[in-house]
């Protein structure tokens, strides 16, 4: 497919490179804001956001809150007609903060907890007190009309907790529970040392264990974020849950244009700034996104080149496999595992290939 077909749809827009808390899974660095753009700067993005004919900007950090010019940059966001998405841990939003969300049209928000229990969420959070914040915050938003989605780390210490968190969610209001597995990225390479990932075989049983069992009891739509490999095809049907790799970009704090959130850490697939480069022509003619569209899904490696869901999964994250290989069209670390432990659904590989 010629590059020109390749529509950017939506830009990760990293807006905040600091943050009020110190998670012990995050890739983003919770250093000073000192290097972020400022509000004039946040503009330039925008405009060059629709210079692009995306739609879409996804609000990101660090803490997008911990922007005192938040709203204004996302006011400029709605005048230029984005459809504006949020992931934040919402400990500093309020009824006040929500409303007026609201009334900037946001379409969506996600905020991160990880547990029914404020100690186990503030421990791994990082600060004290976090938890009670994070539910205030999540209730103003679904008070002011929001369908909120709650977004939880899942790893060893609080996966036999997941129900609790669900009926948790369903309590508070909230539409859906979106489960992410921890994965070996930033500072949660440290938790490698106690074994406190999840096997490929845990998660197998455990997305079994949610639709089979814990769903059918369950208001709040449950999305485990594992590859479509090992989910049933009417479960892949109702939430194709995907990287929309081949559709967007991501922009840094500090103007950098890299593949997502990843280029804060890894120089590499960091594609230019803002205050030098255009990012539509980023988008246009840059290597790294040339490479992936040439090579991405048909050159994707290992047991991800073999899987009948290649087209629509792209290879799953694609900064994780980066992360752990170097290579943009490495597999999956999760599906070759489970390749090579004979737990891959031989249905979901072609045969003969």
């Amino acid at each position: 497919m010629e590059k020109n077909n390749f529509k950017l749809n939506t830009v990760y827009f990293y807006i905040c490179g600091g943050c009020n808390l110190t998670c012990r899974h995050c890739w983003i660095k919770p250093e000073s804001a000192v290097n972020d753009l400022d509000l004039e700067g946040v503009k330039e993005v925008v405009d060059q956001i629709k210079e692009t004919g995306a739609n879409s900007v996804k609000i990101s950090g660090g803490e997008p809150f911990l922007r005192k010019d938040i709203f204004q940059a996302l006011e400029y966001m709605r005048q230029k007609e984005l459809k504006i998405i949020i992931e934040t841990n919402g400990t500093l939003i309020k009824d006040a903060e929500a409303n007026q969300l609201k009334k900037l049209g946001v379409s969506f928000i996600s905020v991160s907890i990880d547990s029914p229990d404020a100690l186990f969420h503030d421990e791994f959070r990082g600060l004290n007190g976090a938890w009670d914040s994070t539910v205030r915050g999540a209730k103003a938003l679904i008070k002011a009309g929001f369908s909120l989605q709650i977004i939880a780390s899942i790893y060893r210490k609080n996966v036999a907790d997941i129900e609790r968190l669900a009926l948790f969610a369903e309590g508070l209001g909230a539409s859906s529970l979106k489960l992410n597995p921890i994965t070996c990225t930033g500072r949660a390479e440290e938790l490698i040392k106690n074994e406190e990932f999840l096997g490929i075989k845990e998660l197998i049983n455990l997305e079994n264990y949610i639709q089979s069992d814990l769903q059918p009891r369950i208001k709040p739509r449950i999305l485990l974020d594992i590859p479509f490999a090992f989910k049933k095809i009417s479960v892949i049907r109702n939430n194709r849950c995907a990287c929309g790799l081949l559709g967007m970009i991501g922009v840094l704090s500090d103007g950098t244009i890299s593949l997502c959130g990843i280029g804060t850490t890894i120089d590499e697939l960091n594609m230019g700034n803002i205050k030098s480069n255009k990012l539509k022509d980023v988008w246009e003619n840059n290597p790294i996104v040339n490479f992936i569209r040439e090579n991405i899904p048909s050159k994707l490696e290992g047991v991800c080149g073999r899987c009948i869901f290649k087209k629509l999964c792209l290879g799953k994250c694609r900064a994780a496999a980066y992360h752990d290989s170097r290579s943009l069209t490495a597999p999956f670390f999760m599906c070759q595992e489970a390749y090579e432990d004979g737990l891959f659904p031989q249905t979901r590989l072609y045969q003969g290939g």
